[in-house]
């Protein structure tokens, strides 16, 4: 299945850099040294790497200051491997090459209202394409973590600043395509990819509520590390094939608290991070757990992961569930009074849409379709989003490879009502925006 082979388990190592390894021959492109911009794979360099400031021949480019020591090292040319990582992006014009975006300081900082008036867009297609290299990179290193944390009772924090890091800049310059693929998952690792998209939900809320980066960047890292806690969970339980029994849902509400236990030992972790790992589970009305706290008492940070925390569990499949449509989520999710801070629960709406990415919508022309976009226009209507069409009700047919912008003026159909997956569970719906 298309959602299940986004995230094969890949060769897992504990450096980072060699995370990124998709099974395949490298696809080697020599490039001129002043197109090279942080997200890059360098596969090659002419020249002895002993030489140069950088201890390995091949790795990801993490920042604009490793851009920078490359183009004064003294190399005689630079190689990158596509396949692991970014690409050169095409020229706007045929009279000349567009110029690389270059992030002012490291991957973090990037301007998320800044781009090259030259640039094309890039197709959605390749948009998915570079955000499944991320999120597949992002859930190993997700994994790496868990796994050391329960050895050794620490997180290798560098690397969690790093990976948040990767995932903001590709938030800021594919959103939708990051947040479609941070949907797809195997139902084996649903752990990792779940603080995965539960970071990316995290950024994208901040951007949508005007948080500077630095904010963002510490929302992605409470959506990264809200259940680290998990690591002294046994594997028996995390990955029981059917729902928990009270007694161990009583042990398994332990892990906020072990969680907590493990970040507040390192003094370098963030406050907001140490509240949104402990409190994420407690509710505005004060029947959450563990501590039964109430109204904004809960840290804001916390509050708000526990939004995207339950959003993402909702619409994610089980072993002993299917997820619920995206928008019928939040549909139910606006229901639970007392549960989320509702002016924060509304905020999180008008961010990812009344018709979030991944939902399944009946259109007047009786076709199915699944949102794969917020609206391409700033002024759009939020009930006008782009999508991709996947079936004809009325010829009971499938519809390959058309894709709809609905704010556009030109496009005469519209969403008339959500749909239910569950009625069309015979249909492969993910195969459709893979």
């Amino acid at each position: 299945m298309v959602s299940e082979c986004l995230f094969l388990r890949l060769s897992v190592s504990i450096d980072a850099d060699e995370v990124w390894s998709f099974g395949g021959a490298p696809m080697l492109k020599k490039i001129k040294f002043e197109q090279l911009i942080p997200g890059m794979y360098v596969g090659r360099m002419e020249g002895s790497w002993l030489k140069n400031p950088f201890w390995r021949p091949r790795f990801l480019i993490r920042s604009s200051e490793e851009v920078q020591a490359l183009r004064t090292a003294g190399l005689k040319g630079i190689w990158i491997d596509t396949a692991r990582g970014l690409d050169v992006a095409e020229p706007a014009h045929a009279d000349g090459p567009r110029e690389a975006v270059q992030p002012s300081t490291t991957v973090a900082a990037a301007d998320p209202g800044r781009r090259e008036s030259s640039s094309l867009p890039m197709p959605f297609e390749r948009e998915l394409e570079e955000a499944s290299k991320v999120c597949l990179h992002a859930k190993d290193v997700v994994a790496d973590i868990f796994s050391n944390a329960r050895i050794t009772e620490t997180v290798d924090m560098r690397t969690a600043t790093q990976i948040v890091s990767d995932m903001s800049l590709t938030l800021t310059r594919h959103p939708s395509a990051l947040l479609s693929v941070a949907r797809m998952r195997s139902v084996d690792d649903y752990t990792y990819v779940h603080s995965v998209a539960v970071a990316c939900l995290m950024m994208a809320f901040a951007r949508g509520v005007g948080f500077d980066e630095e904010q963002i960047g510490r929302c992605g890292m409470a959506g990264l590390l809200h259940d680290l806690g998990k690591a002294r969970i046994s594997l028996e339980i995390l990955n029981k094939p059917a729902e928990l029994s009270e007694a161990e849902w009583i042990y398994m509400r332990e892990h906020p608290a072990m969680g907590y236990e493990m970040l507040h030992s390192q003094d370098a972790t963030d406050a907001g991070v140490l509240d949104a790992c402990l409190r994420h589970h407690e509710k505005f009305d004060g029947s959450g757990y563990p501590d039964r706290m109430k109204g904004e008492d809960i840290p804001m940070l916390a509050r708000m992961v526990s939004i995207c925390d339950v959003y993402d569990a909702v619409t994610s499949d089980r072993i002993y569930k299917k997820g619920w449509d995206p928008a019928d989520a939040l549909h139910r999710m606006a229901g639970w009074t007392g549960h989320f801070d509702p002016v924060l629960f509304k905020a999180f709406v008008r961010t990812i849409g009344v018709y979030p990415i991944g939902s399944l919508v009946r259109l007047a022309s009786q076709r199915l379709a699944i949102v794969i976009k917020r609206p391409q226009l700033a002024s759009a209507s939020a009930v006008n989003p782009c999508v991709r069409v996947v079936y004809s009700i009325r010829t009971r047919s499938y519809a390959h490879g058309i894709t709809l912008d609905l704010a556009q003026n030109d496009c005469d159909d519209h969403i008339v009502a959500r749909e239910d997956r569950a009625a069309w569970a015979h249909l492969d719906m993910d195969a459709f925006i893979s």
